[in-house]
């Protein structure tokens, strides 16, 4: 794990950059987005996430997080974290 991560959620908008997320102060690399993990909430996590949200596993050199993200942003935020922004996809 991350060592300014723990094990509970951190809620926010993020800032996404190539290859980062910033959340709550947090400087977060990832090196992958695995789309196959894409999941609703399930059980106790839907307490404290929204049903409309799905989770996707994301990797960097500390291991693997999970990413709440909405249906929009599923496709949008890998492509994002690979510096492909909406005018270079044309």
């Amino acid at each position: 794990m991350q060592p300014s991560l723990g094990s509970r959620w951190l809620r926010g908008e993020a800032q996404v950059s190539v290859g980062h997320l910033e959340l709550e102060g947090v400087d977060i690399p990832i090196s992958n987005i695995d789309l196959t993990t894409l999941r609703r909430p399930k059980g106790k996590e839907a307490w404290s996430i929204s049903p409309a949200m799905k989770l996707v596993e994301a990797a960097n050199e500390f291991g693997t997080l999970e990413l709440a993200l909405f249906d929009k942003d599923v496709e949008w935020l890998p492509d994002q974290l690979r510096g492909m922004t909406d005018d270079a996809l044309g």
